[in-house]
């Protein structure tokens, strides 16, 4: 498990935080999964739905929960998951029940759903990944969960 401090010597507008790589990673892949809706009853229970997609392996290392109001006064949910690998995210992303899941998702109605992947190279200069969870003007709110537990 990566190692995790918390930036201390300046006031950013937004939370962030630094992490080192495990050893022997040489990228991240990222990945956010998404959704909009009128409120956040509503976006939550969408996000709920992916929940058991990360029940089967290959799981990300790390999977982060949060939501947030846009500006436009939307209710926004996601998922961020972490795979160290970026071979097991193929993997995980080509099984059937998530190819199914994707398939089933309406491309119109009052949820929209989106899904976003990076793959950040590690920085051999400071073998660290920074994230920072925030936009100026929005209330993000994120928990950790842990990978395949019931949430």
């Amino acid at each position: 498990m990566p190692f995790e401090i918390r930036i201390t010597d300046n006031a950013p507008r937004f939370d962030r935080w630094s992490t080192t790589y495990p050893e022997g990673v040489t990228e991240v892949l990222f990945a956010q999964f998404g959704v909009q809706a009128a409120n956040l009853e509503q976006a939550n229970a969408a996000v709920d739905d992916m929940l058991g997609l990360f029940d089967h392996d290959p799981r990300p290392a790390v999977l982060d929960r949060g939501h947030f109001i846009d500006t436009s006064g939307y209710a926004n949910a996601t998922l961020r998951a972490y795979w160290f690998c970026p071979d097991d995210y193929h993997r995980w992303a080509g099984q059937e029940s998530v190819e199914v899941f994707w398939a089933s998702r309406l491309s119109t109605g009052p949820v929209g759903y989106y899904r976003e992947t990076a793959v950040i190279p590690r920085n051999h200069a400071t073998a660290e990944f920074i994230n920072c969870h925030n936009r100026t003007g929005f209330l993000t709110i994120f928990d950790h969960v842990p990978a395949g537990a019931a949430v």
